[in-house]
């Protein structure tokens, strides 16, 4: 039997032409709503008068559209519902300013756990009225509201992991994993050790904070005096700085106890704490009883932080699990060797003594015979510095992070 030719085409006939032409419509149609712009709404949760890395990294995030293709961003922000809480000069929240300079997309609403109903149908109509797809949570009681509410919507949902929400010492553990269990769709934490208690809960992706390097630039010596001077730090002091919000787990009371250790050997040694929060006037009271107030510097909220790191030799970082810690890439791109303690973030960033040093939980002489260390030995500390900034332009820079954003975001929305 010879071959049998195929024809090159096929007669579907009248009504098979018709049937063919609307199947190929049919999933044209199907392609091009699939490629639509999907629309994502952040509940950041950010607080009022702070702009730090971690805020900025987002807002920026949300300015470039071309590396967003396919997303849109809008912004749920409270309203201003007290002035006299802003700052006398600024007319929004200050991170609300810098949403504005880049004409984000900003919804103004209140969600609140005390009027969980008419929050409800507030946020199910702003969901209904932008197309939203996303609900992107973040900080405060926001995150878990918009969760909640979002998900009670028909929307998908997705918890920015910052922080350890399930330890013990933690209040509210119980309802935190029912909420999350309940109504997150995924989980995008910043450091795999936050990530783990959130695998059982669902798809959890893992991304590491980013550092955009024009926030630090290098500054000349007539503004290193000028932040001296404001702040009363003779030039021959080797500043010991630490950036963290005054809360428990930072831990400031052992920061206070290493500068007494190191100041036995080391009398020029000072301690510069930056931050605000309700245990600064605990940690005040004890500076006084430990006789060290004229060589801890307790300076509440500062906003120059470039300045504080350019004339410190060393920063330090007592938390007790330090979720990532964005000060550490602060600080390593300032070429400051970072002491810290040998878990959570600091653990996956600092490969120890080389481009930091990590030392054991609750290990204060460590932590002194390391800091004397550093304050004697001006190679070792230059060495270290020098890897240290290295490792932050090769794996912490904003734009590999925006990328990675996009392609995770992608993969919720899917």
């Amino acid at each position: 039997m010879g071959l049998r030719r195929i024809p090159r085409t096929v007669d579907l006939g009248k009504e098979g032409s018709y049937a063919f032409y609307a199947s190929l419509i049919l999933l044209t149609t199907e392609a091009i709503l699939d490629m639509k712009t999907k629309n994502v709404l952040i509940v950041s949760g950010f607080l009022k008068d702070t702009y730090t890395s971690i805020e900025r990294q987002y807002v920026e995030f949300t300015r470039d559209q071309n590396c967003n293709a396919g997303m849109s961003f809008y912004w749920l922000v409270p309203t201003i519902s007290n002035k006299k809480q802003l700052a006398e000069t600024r007319n929004d929240y200050l991170y609300v300013e810098k949403l504005k300079d880049i004409e984000a997309k900003i919804i103004r609403a209140d969600l609140s756990a005390k009027r969980i109903i008419s929050s409800y149908l507030q946020l199910r109509k702003i969901l209904k009225q932008y197309k939203i797809d996303l609900v992107w949570t973040h900080f405060g009681v926001e995150r878990y509201l918009g969760l909640i509410l979002g998900k009670l919507a028909g929307v998908k949902t997705a918890l920015n992991v910052h922080g350890e929400y399930f330890a013990e010492w933690r209040k509210g553990v119980l309802l935190k994993k029912i909420c999350v269990f309940l109504f997150a769709d995924a989980f995008i934490a910043v450091s795999e050790a936050m990530a783990t208690p959130f695998r059982s809960y669902g798809k959890t992706m893992v991304l590491a904070n980013s550092f955009i390097p024009d926030s630090f630039p290098d500054i000349g010596e007539e503004d290193k005096e000028r932040f001296r001077k404001k702040y009363g730090i003779a030039k021959g002091k080797k500043v010991i700085c630490m950036v963290a919000a005054f809360r428990q787990e930072k831990r400031h009371i052992l920061a206070v106890d290493i500068l007494e250790g190191v100041h036995k050997r080391h009398p020029e040694a000072c301690l510069f704490l930056a931050g605000d929060g309700p245990e600064l006037d605990n940690v005040a009271k004890y500076v006084v009883e430990k006789q060290l107030d004229d060589h801890i510097i307790l300076s509440g909220h500062i906003s120059e932080l470039n300045e504080l790191y350019s004339i410190s030799v060393v920063s330090l970082l007592t938390s007790r699990i330090e979720p990532f810690g964005m000060v550490i890439l602060e600080a390593m791109y300032k070429k400051l060797p970072v002491v810290a303690e040998n878990s959570g973030g600091p653990a996956e960033i600092i490969e120890n003594q080389q481009d930091g040093f990590l030392v054991e939980p609750d290990d204060t002489k460590a932590f002194v015979e390391i800091v004397d260390r550093l304050l004697e030995d001006e190679n070792v500390r230059a060495e270290v510095g020098k890897n240290a900034k290295q490792k932050v332009v090769n794996d912490y820079l904003f734009g590999s992070w925006r990328t990675k954003q996009c392609d995770i975001l992608s993969s919720i929305l899917e």
